[in-house]
């Protein structure tokens, strides 16, 4: 397995595992399928300071992760928002690891301070999977989606990327 930065050309394959989970699962809260153009143009649109990454192996395409903005406001500029899927059959076998050992070393050279993944609950593999990676409970938001016939809570998970900074004034990030 080898992980490296997203690229145009693994949009489609995102865009069908995504797919899988808007049409079979609930941790994607999608009810409409996308395209591999909506997932590119969605990539495209981050500023660079939002690494998205890949697991691929010759079968193709296992995972992907990315980081988005949490919320616009200034303040929360060193927060950032942390998403990994992967592919329907490709789950057990370390692909969310990779993803995220790769996307958290990036989040930390980049400056960011605390890291978020929501999880749609219960989901025992996505919890273990956060924790395993230092991210810790911060909060729990009950009914938050309808899909499949039912509610759904999603949690937060949280983690300190960069401890160092505490009580240090942050380097601005230049967009």
């Amino acid at each position: 397995m080898r992980v490296r930065p997203y690229t145009h050309d693994d949009a489609g394959a995102i865009a069908a595992i995504l797919n899988h989970e808007i049409g079979h699962g609930v941790a994607h809260f999608g009810t409409e399928p996308t395209t591999g153009e909506a997932v590119h143009a969605e990539l495209a649109a981050l500023p660079a300071r939002y690494p998205a990454y890949v697991a691929e192996d010759d079968s193709g395409v296992l995972g992907f992760c990315k980081s988005s903005p949490w919320k616009l406001r200034g303040a929360y500029a060193w927060s950032v928002e942390t998403s990994v899927y992967v592919r329907a059959g490709a789950h057990g076998r370390g692909v969310g690891k990779a993803l995220y050992g790769e996307l958290f070393a990036a989040l930390r050279g980049l400056g960011y301070r605390t890291a978020i993944g929501g999880i749609t609950l219960p989901n025992d593999a996505s919890v273990a999977l956060h924790e395993a990676m230092g991210m810790r409970p911060a909060a729990r938001l009950p009914h938050m989606g309808f899909k499949h016939g039912a509610w759904h809570d999603v949690g937060y998970w949280a983690v300190d990327l960069n401890p160092s900074m505490a009580g240090a004034a942050p380097a601005p990030f230049g967009d």
